[in-house]
C-alpha cells in the first residue's frame, strides 16, 4: 500500500477563491487526481476547499479513493458543525472500504478517545430512520475491526466503542422502535 502524509492544517490560511480561475490545487486535484495533484493541496499549507470541492472530497472519501481519503483525514480540525458530521460520515464508510488506511490515518493524527466515537459510529444518512441497517452497519464494522491486525493497537478502544453503539441500537430494536 502506497503511504500518504496526512495534512493536518488544510484551513490556516488561503481558500480557493484566492484564485482567479480552476487553478486552485483543489480544481487541479480533481481534475487529475494524482499523485502530483494531491502533493499541490499539501504544498499549499492551508488551502481550504471550496464548499462545492468539499461536496466532491467526501463523495471520492465514500468511493474510497485513497487520496481523497488522506486529505479528509486532514480536513477533521478544520471543520465543524454539519460539515464535520458529513466528514465523520465518510470517514466512517472509509473505514469499511479501505480499513488499512483507516487505521493508518488515525495512528498518524494520533486520534484517540472521543474524537474516535465519531469516526466509528456515524452513520450514512439513510439509516437515521433504518434501525435494522444501522445494527447491520455497526456490525460489519466490528467483523473488520476484529479481523484486521492493522487495528491491534486500536483493536479494544474501537470495540468498546462499537459495542456500546450496538447495544444502543439493539435496545431500540427490542423496544419497537
Amino acid at each position: 500500500m502506497k503511504k500518504y502524509f496526512i495534512p493536518i492544517l488544510l484551513s490556516v490560511s488561503c481558500t480557493t477563491s484566492a484564485f482567479a480561475d480552476d487553478s486552485s490545487p483543489w480544481s487541479l486535484f480533481f481534475s487529475e487526481l494524482s499523485q502530483a495533484s494531491y502533493q499541490k493541496i499539501i504544498e499549499c499549507n492551508g488551502c481550504r476547499a471550496s464548499d462545492s470541492e468539499y461536496v466532491k472530497l467526501l463523495s471520492l472519501v465514500k468511493g474510497g479513493n485513497e487520496l481523497a481519503i488522506s486529505l479528509a483525514f486532514g480536513q477533521i480540525s478544520s471543520r465543524d458543525g454539519g460539515e464535520l458530521g458529513d466528514l465523520y460520515r465518510a470517514l466512517g464508510l472509509s473505514l469499511e472500504a479501505r480499513p488499512s488506511l483507516f487505521i493508518e490515518s488515525v495512528q498518524k493524527l494520533n486520534l484517540e478517545g472521543k474524537s474516535l466515537e465519531p469516526l466509528l459510529t456515524m452513520l450514512p444518512l439513510e439509516t437515521v430512520d433504518n434501525l435494522k441497517l444501522m445494527h447491520e452497519m455497526l456490525e460489519n464494522r466490528l467483523r473488520i475491526v476484529d479481523q484486521k491486525i492493522e487495528f491491534y493497537d486500536y483493536q479494544e478502544a474501537f470495540r468498546k466503542i462499537l459495542k456500546a453503539e450496538i447495544a444502543k441500537v439493539k435496545g431500540l430494536i427490542d423496544l419497537g422502535y
